[in-house]
């Protein structure tokens, strides 16, 4: 089934009903599909396929008003289907899925390709079957279990790329956030305070090992907590399990940390012991190997590069090669200047910058 182009996708389409602008807009993609190492759907075509009572509003925004139904791209213009056999896989981008959805890719005598995507997830795969690939008829979303309401798709295309998983990376420079406490699951408040609420926020888990067998990506491998462990944030899903293990990456950023971090009146939490921040944790052999904001690289990052400085309870931790260490009062003041390799600097509780050497200068909280 086909639909016209922006058209509510609730109705059937009468094949002879496709008008002409439809097919010169897809005879041009179609023309370039194999010279191309992208191939694009464009977003302006979305709901020229589907069933079911949904619309598409030409911008990427699909509202569907029941469950299980779908809307997308026909590409068989006069039932001709298009030949992607050049390409090997469609990725999707969206928005954070707000339900659960099947993304879907229809062929021409042959079954169909199809793959999941949970909510809360940004971007879908699905790899091409090689004997249906220069046969396809229609690419759709299908809304899932309690499907209703608006996805909002951002971009959409067939590639020839194996390693294009969809994740361009973030841009700016990485800077590490660091794990606390006596078991390590604690980001405090001070490790992304001071980032503006767009600084994008990478955690990488690794499945090293497993105390019990997943059958298959969606195992659970734990939570981000508020830092008093009384409610769950988010929860990690496993989307690579193998026997040697593989880095699952899920993206957020500075604003979420800050919102998960406080309670119903807007104001932080803090713990038992007078933190503020969120608590990390994983389990069933699954470790945290990094957490990096991604800064613009202007001004003074709120952490420390690669452990070179570090605080603690009534000073700062210092790992240097006999280097010096200037530090300075948030007013630009010197405060202490001395040549320190590895080892403790006793400062009363405030906040300082410290340079060591010729590593940027940090920001640096004592408590």
């Amino acid at each position: 089934m086909r639909k016209t182009l922006l058209s509510m996708c609730k109705q059937k389409l009468i094949r002879g009903g496709v008008k002409s602008g439809l097919l010169f807009l897809f005879a041009m993609f179609f023309s370039v599909a194999m010279y191309a190492e992208k191939y694009d759907l464009p977003i302006a075509a979305i709901g020229t396929s589907g069933w079911g009572d949904t619309s598409s509003d030409g911008n990427g925004a699909i509202t569907y008003i029941t469950a299980w139904t779908g809307c997308g791209w026909w590409l068989a213009p006069d039932d001709i289907p298009t030949d992607l056999s050049a390409f090997k896989k469609l990725i999707i981008k969206f928005e954070s899925l707000p339900f659960p959805v099947r993304i879907v890719i229809e062929y021409d005598g042959v079954s169909n390709s199809s793959k999941d995507i949970i909510t809360g997830e940004t971007i879908g795969e699905v790899v091409l079957n090689t004997e249906g690939a220069s046969k396809v008829k229609q690419v759709y979303i299908q809304s899932g279990n309690g499907g209703v309401g608006t996805i909002i798709v951002k971009e959409a295309y067939f590639t020839d790329d194996d390693n294009d998983n969809g994740e361009e990376g973030p841009i700016g420079t990485p800077v590490e956030l660091h794990l606390s406490g006596s078991q390590g699951k604690n980001l405090l408040l001070e490790e992304f305070v001071d980032f503006p609420d767009t600084t994008p926020i990478e955690v990488v888990l690794t499945i090293a090992s497993t105390t019990t067998t997943p059958t298959a990506p969606g195992w659970g491998v734990g939570f981000i907590l508020s830092i008093d462990w009384a409610g769950n944030k988010y929860e990690f899903i496993a989307k690579e399990v193998t026997p040697e293990g593989a880095e699952n990456k899920y993206s957020f950023t500075a604003g979420q940390f800050k919102e998960w971090a406080k309670d119903n009146d807007g104001e932080y939490i803090v713990d038992q012991y007078g933190q503020s921040g969120l608590a990390v944790n994983v389990y069933n052999g699954a470790t945290v190997t990094s957490i990096t904001a991604y800064t613009s690289g202007d001004g003074i990052a709120p952490v420390y590069p690669a452990d070179l400085i570090r605080n603690t309870a009534g000073g700062i931790i210092v790992n240097a090669a006999n280097e010096k260490v200037s530090i300075y009062g948030f007013d630009g003041r010197m405060i202490k200047q001395t040549v320190s390799g590895k080892g403790t600097i006793t400062l009363p509780q405030g906040l300082y910058i410290v340079k060591a050497g010729t590593a940027k200068a940090v920001k640096v909280i004592v408590k």
